[in-house]
This record gives structure tokens, sequence and C-alpha cells, in this order.
């Protein structure tokens, strides 16, 4: 399930997008050579490589592969450093940003761009990042995720940083129980051929929060990662100050700002369910030619129940179009509960819109409260994640002061 995502841009510009080809091949992790059959399989997705290039265990490290037909600690959801699911398709890959006993220690992924990038152009750089949503082996949010690029491969002893200036790094240190999206746009400054991602500073330079007490290595940090791309950006005489997409009661609002206008003719806004087909929601005339900041909203009444992806479109008066990156909302009707994993077996998730968690109670088959089994996790106005580990196999209702659903445990 994907969380309503907040794109963190490091840059006063916000560039629309081309509809560009990715320059790593393989930026989905969905090509595998074998399906991995372990945690630490990372050789077996195609095109990528740890940067010690061993594939053997400690004390090299050794980055996850994770798909939903893998085995053995290599199948999502239920990995042995939490529960995930992909972004969007089959695999993710897992890299541990912070290790609990060994000072510096970093799990790096790696590969070579399908063409060197070319100097004085604009690439969008971009990742998701999630922590899972449960049964965490690693407790800790770390900060400083990032992409360095490179002439050459990037080299690894064992599992030490290895330093070097990332063009892009996340200086926040978030814990993510769904999926977000880091963005940023660079202009290449070298004919970079190399991409590597992960955190390249050393623990003095880089900030971490527990916030899995329970975990097996509450103060470490591990992240997934999923659909990883480098792109050229089409850079339209638009600064986009931002673009955001904010659930409402009933409603999403979208909402951006621009700073500066060329020949802007006018904006377009799009709601799709599955990133593939697009419908119009509405269409709001642009300044034509300004220097001052526009705020331009519209309010889609109707969103589609689950997630609704949102892109903005600029057609300038000569017909030249682009996109904005993608926003998504993930909607569920008022008064309504949506329920995952089915069947749980040990984290249950909980979303609700315009619902009180406050006095939630859990009941068995025969209207018994169960709540004295239940650990709660995470609580909030929209979601409740709780622990159902100690509840025996069988059916269970929850319910509010006006919303019931029920699930089932394995």
């Amino acid at each position: 399930m994907i969380k309503q995502s907040l794109i963190l841009l490091f840059c006063a510009l916000i560039a629309f997008e081309s509809q560009s080809q990715n320059l790593l091949a393989n930026g989905d992790f969905e090509n595998y050579s074998t399906l991995p059959n372990s945690s630490m399989d990372w050789s077996y997705c195609v095109g990528w490589n740890n940067v010690n290039l061993n594939s053997g265990s400690w004390p090299y490290a050794t980055p996850d592969y994770f798909h939903t037909s893998g085995s053995g600690g290599g199948n999502i959801p239920n990995t042995a450093f939490g529960n995930v699911t992909a972004q969007s398709g089959n695999a993710v890959i897992g890299l541990y940003s912070k290790h609990s006993s060994q000072s510096n220690s970093r799990d790096y992924m790696s590969c070579q761009l399908s063409s060197p990038l070319v100097v004085g152009t604009a690439y969008t750089i971009s990742f998701w990042m999630s922590n899972g949503y449960g049964n965490y082996k690693y407790g800790s949010s770390c900060s400083h995720m990032g992409v360095q690029l490179s002439m050459a491969p990037l080299s690894q002893t064992n599992h030490e940083n290895i330093g070097g200036t990332p063009q892009f790094e996340v200086t926040s240190d978030p814990w993510l129980t769904g999926w977000n999206m880091y963005s940023t746009v660079y202009v290449a400054t070298q004919p970079y051929q190399y991409f590597t991602i992960g955190v390249f500073r050393n623990d003095a330079s880089i900030s971490s929060t527990v916030h899995a007490t329970g975990a097996n290595f509450p103060t470490a940090a591990y992240y997934f990662i999923d659909n990883v791309v480098v792109q050229p950006a089409s850079l339209l005489p638009i600064e986009l100050l931002s673009f955001s997409a904010v659930k409402q009661r009933s409603s999403v609002d979208l909402l951006w700002e621009t700073n500066t206008e060329i020949d802007n003719d006018y904006f377009t806004i799009e709601r799709s369910a599955d990133l593939n087909s697009w419908t119009v929601i509405g269409v709001v005339d642009g300044a034509g030619n300004s220097n001052e900041i526009n705020s331009y909203s519209i309010l889609d009444e109707e969103p589609l129940e689950g997630i609704n992806y949102y892109r903005l479109s600029q057609t300038n008066f000569d017909g030249t179009t682009s996109y904005s990156d993608i926003r998504s909302v993930d909607f569920i009707p008022v008064g309504e509960l949506k329920i995952y994993p089915v069947p749980a077996e040990e984290i249950v998730v909980v979303q609700g819109n315009d619902v009180d968690f406050s006095d939630f109670q859990v009941f068995d088959a025969f209207g018994k409260v169960v709540n004295d089994h239940i650990g709660v996790v995470e609580q909030t106005n929209e979601k409740l994640v709780l622990n159902v580990s100690q509840l025996a196999s069988g059916h269970y209702f929850i319910g509010s002061s006006n919303s019931v659903t029920r699930f089932v445990k394995k």
C-alpha cells in the first residue's frame, strides 16, 4: 500500500519531466538471472552489483534482493528485515545504512548507465524508499541516503563507508512505513557512467533515530529501495515551486505554485488508477508571462477508492507539453476501513478516513474482546498498526465508534 507521497526536492526549481528513457536499464529491479532464495542475493538482480564485488557473507557488505516469487528469505512481503510490498511490480532491493555493532558499515548497490551523461544536460534523479511496515530487524531511521555518479566503478574493501561526494542526498532521517519518492534535478558536470546508491558519510556525519524498540537491532537502520530513475529532464521556462495532492474528508486538493512563467498557456491535471490510463479532471489557465509567484488549485471532488495518481502537465502557446512528477493519494471513503495484509501473521495495518481509532476494539468470532492480546505499533488519525502475533488463528473483527471490518489471523 502506497502512502501519500511527500516528494522532497533539493533545488528551488522543480523541473517538468519529458517521457524520457531511464538510463538505468533495470531501475525497477524486475529483471533477474535467478529468483532470490535467501537474503544477500544481490547478484541475481540483472545489471546491478555491490561495490566490493564479493557475493559471500560477512565481513563483506551484501545487499539484499527480494521478489514476490522468491523463497528462503528472498521473498516479499515477509522478509527477514521487515514486511514490505514493492512500490510497483514484484521486486525491491534492501540496504543497511547503519549497523548496530560495526561502525561506518554500509551496503551499496551500483550499476553502469546505458549511456554516459551529457555535460550541461539536466537529469532527473529519483528513487522510492521505505522501512517496511512491521517485523523489523533494524529499528532506526538514518539520514543521508544518497546517489553518487562517477566516471569509474566505486569500490569497497569489505563493508566500510566509501565516502566521496554524492550528487543527491536525503538529508533527513525518515521513518517510512509506506513508500516515499525522493527526487532532484542535476545538471551534469562530467560524462558520468556509473550510478551508486547508499549512505556515503561516516557515522559521525549522519543522524539516526530509534523508532521500533522491539526490533532485533533497534539502533541499526535498513531501507528498501524501488524504482530508481536517471533520465533527461525537459527544463521548460516554468519555475514550479511546489505541486502537492492533499487528501480532504471527501475530496483531494491539487495545489501548485510557480515563480516564473514564460509563454505558459495552461495547466492540465490528470488522474490515474494504474499509471497507464489517465483522465483529465481539470484545466487551469496559465499566467502567460510572469515574474511573480502564482498560486493555482483544483479540487478532485470524486477521487477513486484506493490509490489515486495525479500529474500536472504544462502547455506553452506553441503547443509544447511536458509533465511533472507524479503524486499519489490513498483515498478511502468516509467512515470505511481498509485492512492489510490479508491473511495476517504478525502485523495488521488498518487505514480509515474520518475514523476515530482512539476507542478501537478487537473481537473474536464469538464477540469476545481480545484487546489484551493486541500490541499497538503505531496509531494516528488515519492509520492503526497492530501486532496480532499473540492471537490464535481464526477470524476477528476490529471496530471503532463508527466503523467495523473483519480480518483473518493466519
